[in-house]
C-alpha cells in the first residue's frame, strides 16, 4: 500500500463517517433511513471496518491510538441514543400533561443526539490529525511504517 493509498481509505473511512452521522440526524428526525446503514456497533461500521482493517498498518502513529477510543465512545452515545429511541414513552400521569411528558422526551432525545454529534466531533477531529501526520511524512517514511 502506497501512502497515497493510504490517505484514500483514510479519507474514504472520514467520509463514511460524517454520512453515518447525517443517517442518524435524518434517523432522528423520523426521516426514510435504512437501518442496515446504522449498526450500533463500532466494529460494523464503515469506519470501524477500515481501522481494523486496512488502518492497522497506521498503528504506529500517535493519533491512530486515539482514533480507538473516539470511535468506540460515538457508538457508546448512539447506544445510548437507540435505545431511548426505542423504548416506550411514559404516559402522562394525574398531574403532568401528555404535552410536557412530549417536551421533557424531546428534550432528552435532543440531548442525547447532542452527544453523539459531540463524540463524532472528537473521531473526525481525530483523524484529520491522523491523516496529517501522513501528509507530513515522506514516501520514504511511510514505506518504513509499513
Amino acid at each position: 500500500m502506497s501512502k497515497k493509498e493510504a490517505l484514500a481509505q483514510l479519507r474514504t473511512a472520514k467520509s463514511s463517517h460524517i454520512q453515518w452521522r447525517s443517517d442518524v440526524q435524518g434517523y432522528l428526525l423520523g426521516l426514510h433511513v435504512d437501518t442496515r446503514k446504522l449498526p450500533i456497533i463500532h466494529t460494523d461500521s464503515h469506519f470501524g471496518n477500515w481501522y481494523y482493517t486496512q488502518g492497522q498498518k497506521l498503528s504506529n502513529l500517535p493519533s491512530y491510538k486515539e482514533i480507538n477510543l473516539n470511535l468506540e465512545e460515538v457508538f457508546i452515545k448512539y447506544r445510548e441514543l437507540y435505545k431511548f429511541l426505542h423504548s416506550t414513552p411514559k404516559k402522562a400521569g394525574l398531574f403532568t400533561s401528555q404535552a410536557k411528558m412530549d417536551s421533557q422526551r424531546q428534550e432528552q432525545k435532543q440531548k442525547l443526539m447532542d452527544n453523539v454529534l459531540h463524540s463524532s466531533q472528537a473521531l473526525i477531529a481525530t483523524t484529520t490529525k491522523l491523516e496529517n501526520e501522513l501528509m507530513k511524512m515522506s514516501d520514504d517514511e511511510f514505506d518504513k511504517l509499513i
